[in-house]
Protein backbone atom coordinates (compact mmCIF):
# COMPACT_ATOMS: atom_id res chain seq x y z
CA UNK A 1 0.00 0.00 0.00
CA UNK A 2 1.53 3.07 -1.21
CA UNK A 3 2.64 5.58 1.88
CA UNK A 4 0.25 8.66 2.50
CA UNK A 5 1.70 12.08 2.36
CA UNK A 6 2.18 14.15 5.33
CA UNK A 7 -0.15 16.31 6.74
CA UNK A 8 1.48 19.51 6.71
CA UNK A 9 -1.30 21.47 7.44
CA UNK A 10 -4.95 21.11 9.07
CA UNK A 11 -7.85 23.55 9.00
CA UNK A 12 -10.81 22.80 11.38
CA UNK A 13 -13.97 24.32 11.61
CA UNK A 14 -12.59 27.91 10.50
CA UNK A 15 -14.72 30.72 11.41
CA UNK A 16 -14.23 34.48 10.04
CA UNK A 17 -17.00 36.89 9.86
CA UNK A 18 -16.57 40.96 9.50
CA UNK A 19 -19.00 43.19 11.28
CA UNK A 20 -19.81 45.77 8.94
CA UNK A 21 -22.71 48.68 9.37
CA UNK A 22 -24.66 46.57 6.84
CA UNK A 23 -24.36 43.38 9.96
CA UNK A 24 -22.02 40.48 10.38
CA UNK A 25 -21.19 38.93 6.99
CA UNK A 26 -19.78 35.11 7.67
CA UNK A 27 -17.18 35.02 4.43
CA UNK A 28 -15.75 31.60 6.00
CA UNK A 29 -18.31 29.91 7.88
CA UNK A 30 -16.71 26.10 9.20
CA UNK A 31 -14.80 24.94 6.95
CA UNK A 32 -12.21 21.87 7.97
CA UNK A 33 -9.87 20.43 5.09
CA UNK A 34 -6.23 19.09 5.37
CA UNK A 35 -2.96 20.08 3.20
CA UNK A 36 -0.32 17.54 2.65
CA UNK A 37 3.23 17.54 1.58
CA UNK A 38 4.61 17.98 -1.65
CA UNK A 39 0.77 18.02 -2.83
CA UNK A 40 -1.35 20.48 -4.69
CA UNK A 41 -4.69 21.38 -2.85
CA UNK A 42 -7.11 23.17 -5.43
CA UNK A 43 -9.89 25.37 -3.99
CA UNK A 44 -12.58 26.44 -6.18
CA UNK A 45 -16.14 28.14 -5.98
CA UNK A 46 -17.63 31.13 -7.48
CA UNK A 47 -16.52 34.57 -6.66
CA UNK A 48 -17.35 35.40 -2.97
CA UNK A 49 -17.59 31.80 -1.60
CA UNK A 50 -14.59 32.90 0.83
CA UNK A 51 -11.91 30.98 -1.10
CA UNK A 52 -9.25 34.05 -0.44
CA UNK A 53 -10.25 34.91 3.11
CA UNK A 54 -9.58 31.27 3.49
CA UNK A 55 -6.25 31.56 2.46
CA UNK A 56 -5.38 34.17 4.34
CA UNK A 57 -6.93 33.67 7.45
CA UNK A 58 -3.75 30.46 7.11
CA UNK A 59 -1.45 33.41 7.72
CA UNK A 60 -3.34 36.04 9.30
CA UNK A 61 -3.23 38.87 7.52
CA UNK A 62 -7.10 39.30 7.44
CA UNK A 63 -7.63 42.67 8.98
CA UNK A 64 -9.24 42.63 12.99
CA UNK A 65 -11.28 44.40 13.37
CA UNK A 66 -13.40 44.49 10.97
CA UNK A 67 -12.51 40.57 10.96
CA UNK A 68 -12.90 37.86 13.75
CA UNK A 69 -11.25 34.61 13.21
CA UNK A 70 -12.79 31.49 15.22
CA UNK A 71 -12.28 27.48 15.16
CA UNK A 72 -10.83 25.17 16.56
CA UNK A 73 -7.42 25.56 15.03
CA UNK A 74 -5.12 26.30 12.14
CA UNK A 75 -2.68 23.35 13.30
CA UNK A 76 1.07 23.93 11.22
CA UNK A 77 2.91 20.53 11.61
CA UNK A 78 6.39 21.65 11.66
CA UNK A 79 9.77 19.58 10.95
CA UNK A 80 12.36 20.47 13.30
CA UNK A 81 14.64 17.69 11.47
CA UNK A 82 15.86 14.10 13.11
CA UNK A 83 12.29 13.03 12.29
CA UNK A 84 11.33 15.58 15.14
CA UNK A 85 7.98 17.74 14.65
CA UNK A 86 5.90 20.29 16.36
CA UNK A 87 2.35 21.23 15.94
CA UNK A 88 1.57 25.06 16.39
CA UNK A 89 -2.05 26.77 15.66
CA UNK A 90 -1.27 29.59 13.75
CA UNK A 91 -5.00 30.35 15.25
CA UNK A 92 -3.59 31.07 18.87
CA UNK A 93 -0.96 33.45 17.44
CA UNK A 94 -1.18 37.13 17.54
CA UNK A 95 -1.68 38.19 14.19
CA UNK A 96 1.37 41.13 14.24
CA UNK A 97 3.13 39.07 17.00
CA UNK A 98 6.52 37.94 16.08
CA UNK A 99 5.66 34.20 16.09
CA UNK A 100 3.47 34.52 12.87
CA UNK A 101 6.01 36.53 11.86
CA UNK A 102 8.63 33.90 11.42
CA UNK A 103 6.29 31.91 10.09
CA UNK A 104 5.19 34.26 7.28
CA UNK A 105 7.56 33.87 4.39
CA UNK A 106 10.05 31.13 6.15
CA UNK A 107 7.16 28.46 6.28
CA UNK A 108 4.19 29.48 4.62
CA UNK A 109 4.56 32.01 1.50
CA UNK A 110 1.97 33.62 -0.60
CA UNK A 111 1.43 34.82 -3.93
CA UNK A 112 -1.10 37.32 -4.39
CA UNK A 113 -3.88 38.11 -7.34
CA UNK A 114 -2.67 40.99 -8.14
CA UNK A 115 1.16 41.83 -8.33
CA UNK A 116 1.43 45.20 -9.61
CA UNK A 117 -0.67 46.08 -6.25
CA UNK A 118 1.88 43.80 -4.28
CA UNK A 119 4.91 45.46 -5.11
CA UNK A 120 5.27 48.81 -4.29
CA UNK A 121 5.89 51.07 -7.19
CA UNK A 122 9.01 53.45 -5.80
CA UNK A 123 11.48 50.69 -4.72
CA UNK A 124 12.96 47.94 -7.51
CA UNK A 125 12.28 44.62 -7.95
CA UNK A 126 15.68 43.55 -6.53
CA UNK A 127 15.43 46.11 -3.64
CA UNK A 128 11.99 44.39 -2.60
CA UNK A 129 12.95 40.49 -2.73
CA UNK A 130 15.99 41.86 -1.24
CA UNK A 131 14.23 42.97 1.75
CA UNK A 132 11.78 39.57 2.28
CA UNK A 133 15.35 37.79 2.11
CA UNK A 134 17.39 40.00 4.66
CA UNK A 135 14.21 39.86 7.02
CA UNK A 136 14.64 36.15 7.63
CA UNK A 137 18.41 35.83 7.07
CA UNK A 138 20.10 37.59 10.14
CA UNK A 139 23.94 37.69 9.49
CA UNK A 140 23.44 37.84 5.55
CA UNK A 141 24.97 40.76 3.74
CA UNK A 142 23.17 43.14 1.58
CA UNK A 143 25.52 41.67 -1.60
CA UNK A 144 24.73 38.03 -0.91
CA UNK A 145 20.77 38.91 -0.50
CA UNK A 146 21.28 40.58 -4.27
CA UNK A 147 23.21 37.66 -5.10
CA UNK A 148 20.14 35.09 -3.67
CA UNK A 149 17.74 37.72 -5.48
CA UNK A 150 19.43 37.66 -8.88
CA UNK A 151 19.44 33.97 -8.60
CA UNK A 152 15.69 33.22 -7.95
CA UNK A 153 15.00 35.42 -10.57
CA UNK A 154 17.23 33.00 -12.83
CA UNK A 155 15.02 30.35 -11.47
CA UNK A 156 11.52 31.34 -12.22
CA UNK A 157 12.67 32.23 -15.92
CA UNK A 158 13.45 35.90 -16.14
CA UNK A 159 15.25 37.06 -18.59
CA UNK A 160 19.05 38.76 -17.86
CA UNK A 161 18.24 38.89 -14.29
CA UNK A 162 21.67 40.73 -13.61
CA UNK A 163 20.22 43.61 -15.64
CA UNK A 164 16.03 43.55 -14.61
CA UNK A 165 16.91 43.31 -10.87
CA UNK A 166 17.55 47.25 -10.89
CA UNK A 167 13.86 47.59 -12.84
CA UNK A 168 10.89 49.15 -11.05
CA UNK A 169 7.48 46.92 -10.93
CA UNK A 170 6.09 49.42 -14.00
CA UNK A 171 8.47 47.94 -16.23
CA UNK A 172 7.78 44.51 -16.23
CA UNK A 173 5.36 42.84 -18.02
CA UNK A 174 2.38 41.07 -16.26
CA UNK A 175 3.79 37.68 -16.39
CA UNK A 176 7.16 39.33 -15.39
CA UNK A 177 6.12 40.70 -12.26
CA UNK A 178 3.98 37.34 -11.95
CA UNK A 179 7.75 35.34 -11.80
CA UNK A 180 9.46 37.94 -10.04
CA UNK A 181 5.90 37.62 -7.27
CA UNK A 182 6.78 33.84 -7.07
CA UNK A 183 10.58 35.12 -6.60
CA UNK A 184 9.80 36.85 -3.88
CA UNK A 185 7.39 33.85 -2.53
CA UNK A 186 10.17 31.26 -2.86
CA UNK A 187 12.82 33.69 -0.93
CA UNK A 188 12.96 31.39 1.98
CA UNK A 189 12.38 27.79 0.60
CA UNK A 190 8.98 27.49 2.16
CA UNK A 191 7.03 24.10 2.65
CA UNK A 192 3.60 25.74 2.13
CA UNK A 193 3.19 28.08 -1.16
CA UNK A 194 -0.40 29.98 -1.70
CA UNK A 195 -1.48 30.85 -4.99
CA UNK A 196 -3.98 33.15 -4.90
CA UNK A 197 -5.56 33.20 -8.85
CA UNK A 198 -1.93 33.18 -9.54
CA UNK A 199 -2.82 33.81 -13.24
CA UNK A 200 -5.82 36.21 -13.24
CA UNK A 201 -3.75 39.17 -14.96
CA UNK A 202 -1.77 37.03 -17.60
CA UNK A 203 -3.24 36.03 -20.81
CA UNK A 204 -3.32 32.07 -21.93
CA UNK A 205 0.21 31.32 -23.16
CA UNK A 206 1.80 33.20 -19.61
CA UNK A 207 -0.65 31.60 -18.35
CA UNK A 208 0.43 27.86 -18.91
CA UNK A 209 4.49 28.91 -18.77
CA UNK A 210 3.41 30.11 -15.46
CA UNK A 211 1.50 26.59 -14.09
CA UNK A 212 4.73 24.58 -15.52
CA UNK A 213 7.32 27.04 -13.33
CA UNK A 214 4.94 26.20 -10.22
CA UNK A 215 4.91 22.27 -11.31
CA UNK A 216 8.71 22.52 -11.80
CA UNK A 217 9.35 23.99 -8.92
CA UNK A 218 7.23 21.99 -6.45
CA UNK A 219 8.38 18.51 -8.11
CA UNK A 220 12.92 20.30 -7.13
CA UNK A 221 11.45 21.75 -3.96
CA UNK A 222 8.87 19.26 -2.44
CA UNK A 223 6.67 21.94 -1.26
CA UNK A 224 2.92 21.80 -0.55
CA UNK A 225 0.46 24.47 -3.25
CA UNK A 226 -2.82 25.59 -1.61
CA UNK A 227 -4.23 26.55 -5.14
CA UNK A 228 -6.83 29.15 -5.61
CA UNK A 229 -8.78 29.55 -8.93
CA UNK A 230 -11.93 29.43 -11.06
CA UNK A 231 -10.38 27.46 -14.07
CA UNK A 232 -10.84 24.17 -13.96
CA UNK A 233 -8.96 22.97 -16.55
CA UNK A 234 -6.18 24.26 -14.34
CA UNK A 235 -7.54 22.09 -11.49
CA UNK A 236 -7.46 19.30 -13.67
CA UNK A 237 -4.14 19.73 -14.74
CA UNK A 238 -2.10 20.50 -11.64
CA UNK A 239 -3.70 19.49 -8.41
CA UNK A 240 -4.00 16.52 -6.37
CA UNK A 241 -6.97 17.28 -3.66
CA UNK A 242 -9.60 19.57 -4.76
CA UNK A 243 -11.55 21.70 -1.70
CA UNK A 244 -15.24 22.94 -3.37
CA UNK A 245 -16.11 25.95 -1.12
CA UNK A 246 -19.62 27.55 -1.94
CA UNK A 247 -20.59 30.97 0.50
CA UNK A 248 -18.08 29.92 3.65
CA UNK A 249 -18.62 25.97 3.63
CA UNK A 250 -17.35 22.60 1.89
CA UNK A 251 -19.56 21.48 -0.01
CA UNK A 252 -16.94 18.40 -1.05
CA UNK A 253 -13.11 17.85 -0.18
CA UNK A 254 -11.50 14.29 -1.76
CA UNK A 255 -8.79 13.74 -4.68
CA UNK A 256 -8.78 14.84 -7.85
CA UNK A 257 -9.31 11.40 -9.04
CA UNK A 258 -12.23 10.71 -6.32
CA UNK A 259 -14.23 14.29 -7.41
CA UNK A 260 -13.59 14.00 -11.40
CA UNK A 261 -14.36 10.78 -11.73
CA UNK A 262 -17.20 10.85 -8.94
CA UNK A 263 -18.72 14.47 -7.97
CA UNK A 264 -21.33 13.94 -5.86
CA UNK A 265 -22.62 17.63 -4.04
CA UNK A 266 -25.47 18.97 -6.64
CA UNK A 267 -23.06 22.44 -6.86
CA UNK A 268 -20.03 20.08 -8.08
CA UNK A 269 -21.91 18.81 -10.51
CA UNK A 270 -23.03 22.18 -11.49
CA UNK A 271 -19.61 23.06 -11.83
CA UNK A 272 -18.99 19.81 -14.16
CA UNK A 273 -21.59 20.71 -16.41
CA UNK A 274 -20.78 23.76 -16.75
CA UNK A 275 -17.21 23.38 -18.28
CA UNK A 276 -17.07 23.44 -22.49
CA UNK A 277 -16.04 19.34 -23.85
CA UNK A 278 -13.52 19.95 -26.50
CA UNK A 279 -14.26 15.70 -27.41
CA UNK A 280 -17.74 13.73 -27.70
CA UNK A 281 -21.06 14.58 -28.56
CA UNK A 282 -21.85 18.64 -28.56
CA UNK A 283 -23.96 19.43 -25.43
CA UNK A 284 -25.36 22.45 -24.15
CA UNK A 285 -24.17 23.95 -21.43
CA UNK A 286 -26.33 24.14 -18.57
CA UNK A 287 -25.14 26.25 -16.05
CA UNK A 288 -26.16 27.12 -12.25
CA UNK A 289 -29.73 29.20 -11.50
CA UNK A 290 -28.92 32.13 -10.20
CA UNK A 291 -26.00 33.90 -8.21
CA UNK A 292 -23.93 33.30 -5.08
CA UNK A 293 -26.28 35.08 -2.32
CA UNK A 294 -24.84 37.65 0.10
CA UNK A 295 -22.96 35.96 3.32
CA UNK A 296 -25.23 38.31 5.27
CA UNK A 297 -28.12 36.83 6.76
CA UNK A 298 -26.76 33.11 5.86
CA UNK A 299 -30.15 30.53 5.15
CA UNK A 300 -30.61 27.96 7.82
CA UNK A 301 -29.93 24.28 6.20
CA UNK A 302 -28.46 23.42 3.18
CA UNK A 303 -27.03 27.45 2.07
CA UNK A 304 -26.76 25.74 -1.77
CA UNK A 305 -30.77 24.52 -1.42
CA UNK A 306 -32.15 27.70 -2.87
CA UNK A 307 -29.97 26.73 -6.03
CA UNK A 308 -30.13 22.91 -5.84
CA UNK A 309 -32.10 21.44 -8.55
CA UNK A 310 -32.74 18.36 -6.05
CA UNK A 311 -32.88 19.87 -2.86
CA UNK A 312 -35.34 18.18 -0.21
CA UNK A 313 -37.88 20.16 1.23
CA UNK A 314 -38.12 19.92 5.00
CA UNK A 315 -34.71 18.70 5.07
CA UNK A 316 -32.18 20.64 3.11
CA UNK A 317 -34.07 24.31 4.31
CA UNK A 318 -34.48 22.43 8.03
CA UNK A 319 -32.48 24.16 10.54
CA UNK A 320 -29.60 22.05 10.83
CA UNK A 321 -26.57 22.27 8.42
CA UNK A 322 -25.68 18.58 6.66
CA UNK A 323 -22.86 17.03 8.16
CA UNK A 324 -19.73 16.25 6.02
CA UNK A 325 -19.98 12.52 4.98
CA UNK A 326 -17.03 10.33 4.28
CA UNK A 327 -18.83 8.35 1.11
CA UNK A 328 -15.68 6.61 0.04
CA UNK A 329 -11.86 6.48 2.00
CA UNK A 330 -10.52 10.65 2.06
CA UNK A 331 -13.66 11.60 -0.09
CA UNK A 332 -15.98 13.82 1.65
CA UNK A 333 -19.65 15.23 0.77
CA UNK A 334 -21.84 17.84 2.88
CA UNK A 335 -25.17 16.83 1.51
CA UNK A 336 -28.46 15.19 2.99
CA UNK A 337 -28.56 13.29 -0.36
CA UNK A 338 -25.91 10.87 1.38
CA UNK A 339 -26.38 11.07 5.01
Amino acid sequence: MPKQPDVLLEIKDLHVEFRMDEGVCKAVNGISFNLHAGRTTAVIGESGCGKSVTAHSILRIVPHPPARTTGDGILYHRDLGNGQREVLNLLEMHPKGKEIREIRGNDIAIVFQEPMTSFGPMHTIGNQIMEAILLHNEGMTKLEARERAIELLQQVGIPMPERQIDSYPHQFSGGMRQRAMIAMALSCNPRLLIADEPTTAVDVTIEAQILDLLHELQQEKGMAIMLITHNLAIVSRLASDIVVLYLGKNMEYGSKEHIFRNPLHPYTQGLWRSIPKLEGELTRLVPIPGVVPTAYNLPSGCVFYDRCDVGMDGVCNGTETPPAIEVEPGHFVSCYKYA
